[in-house]
């Protein structure tokens, strides 16, 4: 019997070995919602270890608002997250967190009405792919990086209504030279030319010709640029 209440004194110190409890307007930013956490995360880049009893907390954790409601859960080793959810005060899924393999974990946000916010895939440690939605359910932004993670395969902006506003992809791989082409929101191409991505700088750099336009379409000059600098600009 004695062993019996021991076990299951530890079995519960490992489902919930600390409950803190948050102001709401305390920890929840207007823009990126709740991010307290992030640094304890370490397949997502975290360096961070939390302590509960003054040791790095192990088992699950739980944090609570001022009322009582639930605002995180997360099973933590050696003071770091492994999965974790935060909720809205509504009681809504704020984000979750979940590692798909030894090298692979998601991130999913979401808006307090539920809606998608924001997808993000990282490979050890580094982002490989990010995507971010209006809460209308049209897409924000989306970028994919190459496997080295140290260059973009595209990257891509929406206005909410849905069209295009900044999209880069790759012209030719393999030269990492890629097409940006940037449009108004009536779907007019507002400029339009080639980038190359910097061994040296880590950058994109303008090259070639690009052109500008009006919201009607109509060329209005024509910039010539080598690696990232102009050489000629001509009016049209």
């Amino acid at each position: 019997m004695r062993n019996f209440l021991f076990l299951s004194l530890l079995f519960a110190a490992q489902i919930s070995q600390a409950q803190n409890k948050y102001k709401a307007s305390d920890i929840i930013d207007e823009r990126y919602g709740i991010t307290m956490y992030n640094n304890l995360i370490r397949m997502a880049g975290g360096d961070s270890v939390r302590n509960c009893d003054g040791s790095p907390c192990h088992g699950y954790v739980s944090d609570f608002y001022l009322d009582n409601k639930l605002m995180h859960k997360g099973y933590y080793v050696d003071g770091m997250i492994r999965i974790f959810k935060n909720f809205w005060k509504n009681g809504k899924v704020e984000r979750k967190f979940t590692i798909l393999d030894d090298h692979k974990a998601k991130l999913k946000v979401f808006y307090e009405s539920g809606a998608a916010k924001s997808e993000v895939y990282y490979m050890d440690g580094d982002v490989r792919e990010w995507r971010d939605y209006y809460e209308n359910g049209n897409i924000e932004f989306e970028e994919k990086y190459v496997k080295a993670h140290d260059h973009i395969e595209y990257r891509r902006f929406f206005y909410d209504s849905g069209e295009e506003s900044n999209i880069i992809e790759f012209e030719k791989k393999g030269k990492k030279l890629y097409r940006q082409t940037l449009s108004y929101p009536n779907g007019k191409v507002k400029e339009e030319g080639s980038l190359v991505y910097s061994d040296t700088s880590f950058d994109y750099m303008k090259i070639g010709d690009w052109k500008r336009y009006d919201e009607t379409g109509k060329l209005l000059k024509t910039v010539s640029y080598v690696m990232g600098t102009i050489t000629h600009t001509k009016n049209h």
